[in-house]
């Protein structure tokens, strides 16, 4: 892309040059931290033998996300999740994505790059042991839809395994203020485009949200965004 043309994408996003580099700066510095992850040959045997297609598509309404600098909120549900039994690594999605009313169904796969095991987090909480799972993501959306493009970037998941080492999803803090899981930073580029726009999501809060989330005790949406599709935060319902 030429320099005019990159300013020009940026013009129509109402992004500033000055903004997005800060931005995107901050995006790969998140995810070349989240992908150094590097996996144990324990590690790297535990993700052969477990399945975490049930952590990767928890709660659904849960999910809080927004696209766009002007933090258009985003909603998404992982309807279908299955690990490939070819590739310990690799599992396939199905899901839909939902953006000012347009819902779109779209496809792809979850890379898992790097697993960490833990030892247990404290006495209280007496054989549960905590772990992290990071990859890459991408997400094709239905082509026959209208606005629809891909989803690409980086995420990570927490899970424990409990006193009967069963895999859970790690909900161990929930009433946490800065609780958060599922976080994805990434990019949604429309097909046909090469103007990628930030795509952010995550189960409670969500990762690198700006002045989006002025919450204290929970996420909480800066009313400056009220138009955003944030007006009616807090009313969970299945839209999917």
């Amino acid at each position: 892309m030429t320099k005019i043309a990159y300013l020009y994408a940026l013009v129509l996003l109402g992004v500033c040059p000055a903004y997005a580099q800060d931005f995107i700066a901050e995006q790969r510095a998140w995810q070349d931290q989240v992908l150094a992850l590097a996996s144990t040959p324990e590690a790297q045997e535990f993700l052969e033998t477990h399945d975490f297609s049930d952590v990767l598509a928890h709660d659904p309404e849960g999910i809080l996300g927004f696209i766009g600098s002007e933090y258009q909120r985003l909603h998404l549900a992982f309807l279908s999740v299955i690990k490939n039994p070819d590739d310990p690594a690799e599992y396939l999605v199905y899901g839909k994505s939902m953006v000012q009313g347009n819902i779109c169904s779209f496809s792809g796969r979850f890379e898992i790059t790097g697993v960490e095991l833990r030892a247990s987090l404290d006495h209280e909480h007496v054989g549960v042991v905590p772990g992290r799972i990071v990859g890459r993501y991408t997400f094709y959306e239905d082509p026959d839809h209208q606005h629809v493009g891909v989803f690409r970037g980086v995420f990570w998941s927490h899970w424990h395994l409990d006193a009967e080492n069963a895999l859970q999803y790690d909900e161990t803090f929930p009433a946490d203020a800065e609780y958060m899981n599922n976080a994805f930073v990434g990019t949604w580029t429309a097909y046909g485009s090469k103007a990628a726009r930030p795509a952010h999501w995550g189960h409670r809060r969500i990762p690198l949200s700006g002045d989006l989330d002025v919450g204290t005790s929970a996420f909480g949406p800066n009313t400056t965004y009220r138009s955003k599709g944030w007006a009616d935060y807090g009313k969970r319902r299945r839209w999917w």
